[in-house]
């Protein structure tokens, strides 16, 4: 009985481990691949209630869940982030090499890797994406506007705090409703 109990608890580490590798790696490469803020806003939403999964697959203890989620969203903004700034340099490097677009992103799974098991790399690389990577609104495909790093870099800030909190709120209200 105790082998069969280690067996699915290293299985639920492995399957939460890779839950937490897949599922922001595919929230940044939609997020990336999508020009519309509306639908990245709800594609967040999603991948913030979505974290709640490995948090499940963990503990049953209920005082638990909370930090262990609030850990877990922290893990999860550092793996987007590294991705997202990697996935960055990568485009824009093959943009500029290539004289093309941006549009689609140019993933390297190598690059990833590296920027995030380098400290260094993910800081040069995280602040050239908070300098350059600016969001771009247009009204109907005209003309954008762009709205420089500052408003960026405080949307940014509130797609943190809500992958913060979405996991905790849900948490907290299936409390109540339990």
């Amino acid at each position: 009985m105790k082998i069969e109990s280690i067996i699915i608890k290293i299985i639920r580490v492995i399957l939460v481990i890779f839950i937490m590798v897949l599922l922001p790696f595919i929230y940044t490469y939609l997020t990336a691949l999508n020009p519309l803020v509306y639908f990245n806003v709800i594609i967040w939403f999603y991948f913030s209630s979505f974290l709640i999964f490995p948090t499940s697959f963990l503990i049953d203890d209920k005082k638990y869940k909370i930090p262990l989620s609030l850990l877990i969203s922290i893990v999860a903004i550092f793996l987007i982030y590294g991705m997202k700034s990697s996935i960055f340099m990568t485009t824009a490097m093959s943009a500029i090499m290539d004289n093309g677009s941006m549009w689609l992103p140019k993933v390297d799974f190598g690059d990833i890797y590296k920027t995030l098991t380098s400290f260094e790399e993910y800081k040069l690389k995280l602040g050239i994406l908070t300098e350059l990577d600016t969001l771009n609104l247009s009204i109907r495909g005209g003309k954008g506007v762009d709205t420089g790093a500052g408003f960026t870099n405080f949307f940014r800030i509130i797609e943190c705090v809500g992958i913060l909190i979405i996991p905790i709120y849900v948490i907290s209200n299936s409390k109540k409703n339990q």
